[in-house]
């Protein structure tokens, strides 16, 4: 259902990690040239270093290992097409989940994988109770981006939006506010809907089957029609836009029969984009091990580079919900599930933050966006 990563441009060279990366390092340290001199780690030029670099574990030894030294950090500053390759590779780990819990008190934070030692440090350093906003506001989580929350707040609309990284503690309200933007419809945007994939903002119509792309770069405003002739209803919230591992766009939809539907965008050979659909695939079996033959209502809540989020709510015998989130990769179609509880479906994934130490040197602003090409 997916498929292989892109080759990368220049300064990152594709390469399939080796069973045993710290032997081929120190052979690359060690090797003697043909002249009788020996050659250091030192002499290794970028495209070589950053090629080991690929070959490290996680975000956590990659951090530690560039801030050995100048030029090593350097490598990974300036080259963008590095980290986006070293993201596929390795993506940042899952802290948590951010739960909405009403619309009068501050978001919950549920942690996951606390086994995990990069995990837990990473808990350890955070805000993740989000003690740095004001007391007497109420917000409410509208998106999860590379260590970013955005939030809203519900109270007080004279402060509109900010957002939090809690990796950092840092709190900002800056925003670069665009013209308004005509989208030329007499229905209104699905609500929650919206998603960034490759620079671009796509959020579906309530009712149509059409959904808008605006280019943050220009501002520019187009669309594109949906899968025609499929089970999609336009008017649920039962379909989600997103990308996958290769930040292709993507639809997913998970039916009521527990049965998953994946479109990928593709060019027909005439030029003209068009969606690709993929295998269907039943996770009923798979739902039916993690909820012990529980059933409910699915729901798509997020797709993010090749990571599909689901949601399944049922009302128990008491008159109480219950939800259960789910983690699917598109590559193996295996379910995790991440939490159940007495709680809404209204969940936002948060992943570890890339250090903003590693970013910057070829003039980005100081964070990036996952999975942005």
């Amino acid at each position: 259902m997916s498929s292989e990563l892109p080759p990368p441009s220049g300064d990152a060279p594709a390469a399939k990690p080796p069973s045993n990366p710290s032997t081929t390092l120190a052979t690359a340290a060690l090797a003697t040239a043909a002249d009788g001199t020996t050659t250091t780690i030192s002499s290794l030029g970028q495209d070589q270093l950053l090629e080991i670099f690929l070959r490290l574990p996680n975000l956590p030894a990659l951090v530690h290992s560039a801030l050995t030294c100048r030029p090593w950090l350097g490598a990974v500053r300036s080259s963008p097409s590095f980290r986006r390759l070293f993201r596929a590779l390795h993506p940042a780990p899952l802290l948590g989940i951010f739960l909405k819990v009403d619309n009068d008190t501050a978001p919950s934070f549920a942690p996951l994988r606390r086994s995990d030692p990069v995990v837990t440090a990473a808990l350890r350093r955070g805000d993740f109770f989000l003690t740095s906003l004001p007391l007497d506001d109420a917000w409410t989580v509208m998106d999860c981006r590379d260590g970013y929350i955005l939030l809203w707040n519900t109270f007080f609309l004279g402060r509109g939006c900010g957002f939090v990284s809690p990796s950092s503690r840092r709190t900002t309200s800056d925003w670069a506010v665009h013209p308004w933007v005509e989208i030329g419809s007499d229905n209104s945007l699905k609500y929650g809907a919206g998603t960034l994939v490759d620079g671009s903002v796509y959020w579906p119509f309530y009712g149509e089957g059409r959904i808008i792309r605006i280019n943050t770069a220009t501002m520019d405003v187009s669309s594109l029609d949906l899968p025609s002739h499929t089970i999609i209803d336009y008017w649920q919230d039962d379909f989600m836009v997103g990308d996958t591992k290769d930040g292709e766009l993507c639809i997913v939809h998970a039916s009521d029969d527990f049965l998953l539907h994946v479109w990928i965008r593709s060019v027909g050979s005439n030029g003209i984009g068009i969606w690709v659909r993929q295998n269907i695939v039943s996770f009923s079996a798979e739902i039916d091990r993690v909820t012990r033959g529980l059933e409910g209502q699915v729901r798509v809540v997020q797709v993010r580079s090749g990571c599909v989020y689901l949601s399944m709510t049922r009302i128990t015998n008491a008159g109480t919900q219950r939800t259960w989130f789910f983690y699917l990769s598109l590559e193996t179609m295996e379910v995790e599930l991440l939490i159940h509880g007495t709680f809404d479906d209204c969940a936002f994934p948060y992943r570890m933050a890339w250090p903003p130490c590693l970013i910057g040197d070829d003039g980005t602003t100081g964070h990036e966006v996952e999975a942005s090409r």
